[in-house]
């Protein structure tokens, strides 16, 4: 996927695991129909996760209802930081009101088109 593609969040958005509130990490960028979060926890590739993603308001009458999304890893790489790690997932299932959250996000929180931010090692 191409970078150009992606919206790079300005604010990170703290992911959690759905059922168990445990924290997985920040979303740090997004793509049509993908995200890339940053973590400290090593997650293997293909697993399913149910994650809720929590925001600020993003315009005035927004609900701030986390996000709800089912997600599959389908890439990981080493941080910048030695101690994170940087997980590509495709978004498998999510309520279509969840998903125009999303654009707004990054709509709102993207830098412009002309930045790329390097997250991870080469």
């Amino acid at each position: 996927m191409s970078h150009k593609n992606r919206d790079y969040l300005s604010q990170y958005l703290k992911m959690t695991d759905q059922y168990t509130n445990e924290q997985l990490g920040y979303l740090a960028d997004l793509s049509k129909g993908g995200m890339m979060f940053v973590t400290n926890q090593q997650i293997p590739i293909n697993k399913v996760l149910d994650v809720c993603i929590e925001f600020n308001e993003l315009e005035e009458g927004t609900s701030k209802t986390p996000i709800q999304a089912q997600i599959k890893t389908i890439w990981t790489k080493p941080n910048i930081n030695p101690k994170m790690f940087c997980i590509g997932c495709k978004v498998v299932k999510i309520d279509s009101s969840d998903e125009q959250k999303l654009e707004m996000i990054g709509n709102s929180l993207g830098f412009d088109d002309d930045v790329e931010i390097k997250r991870v090692r080469n």
